[in-house]
């Protein structure tokens, strides 16, 4: 029951990151990103969800 409910916590996570990542990526130039530093942010965040993912999917 956990992990099925972890799992969808990730899924809506993942898509939630992925539209703020797009959103960012729009908005900003490149100088901008490489100075801030949100885009390692994004990337980041996204392989930590994913890592916690497969993680639960495994336990399944």
């Amino acid at each position: 029951m956990w992990n099925i409910f972890t799992i969808i916590i990730c899924v809506i996570a993942i898509l939630f990151n992925s539209y703020g990542w797009m959103n960012y990526n729009k908005t900003t130039d490149k100088v901008t990103r490489k100075k801030e530093g949100w885009n390692s942010f994004y990337m980041i965040s996204t392989f930590l969800i994913i890592v916690v993912l497969i993680m639960r999917i495994e336990k399944m």
